[in-house]
């Protein structure tokens, strides 16, 4: 998930990570600093670890080698005691049930060669949000046609080397505050707007 400051990346892992919760997937985020990412994940009571958390991580794939696996701020674990953990996982992710997604700088996504960001774009599958030039789509293999309408969650689906324009979905904070409480997910706790047409899983 690439994009530039406030495009939505977060809010993406966020909405991905909701919609691996209702199929029962297994969920470990990794947030190098605090963000929506890692406020949904304590919500949520989930595994939560750092750029310093290797050994944690290494010891909970052992435990459930299928756990999918969120990144926000990815360029920012180069060079981290994390980030050769996740460039294992991602190496190992074909041979199991889980998944890699990072979050990062659209910008430094596109000249990053080496590391995590390299290491999941080669699968040419992703989201780009926000992007400015035709070249933004190069990290994922693909030319785009710009610009899209700037607003947050507005961008592109990568697959297979097709480009389709997307609106991600955002997850509420009353449903992620109301997790387990089944009033809560009802909206009785108060309003909630209406989500935007959801990035399709």
């Amino acid at each position: 998930v690439a994009g530039p400051s406030r495009s939505g990346r977060s809010s993406t892992l966020v909405t991905l990570g909701e919609a691996l919760l209702d199929r029962g997937r297994p969920v470990l985020t990794v947030c190098p600093r605090r963000s929506p990412l890692s406020d949904w994940a304590r919500a949520r009571g989930l595994p939560h670890l750092s750029q310093y958390d290797a050994g944690e991580l290494v010891a909970a794939r052992r435990l459930d080698p299928d756990l999918c696996l969120l990144v926000d701020d990815g360029d920012s674990v180069d060079a981290s005691p994390v980030e050769t953990a996740l460039v294992e996982a991602t190496r190992l992710v074909e041979n199991t049930r889980g998944l890699v997604a990072v979050g990062a700088d659209l910008a430094r996504a596109n000249v990053a060669f080496r590391g995590l960001i390299a290491e999941v774009a080669r699968d040419g599958c992703g989201v780009l949000l926000q992007p400015g030039v035709p070249t933004d789509g190069d990290v994922l293999g693909v030319r785009l046609d710009v610009p899209v309408e700037r607003r947050p969650g507005r961008g592109y689906l990568v697959l297979d080397g097709t480009a389709q324009p997307v609106q991600v979905g955002v997850v509420s904070a009353v449903g992620v505050a109301g997790v387990g409480d089944p009033a809560a997910r009802q909206g009785s706790s108060g309003p909630t707007t209406p989500p935007e047409p959801a990035l399709p899983l």
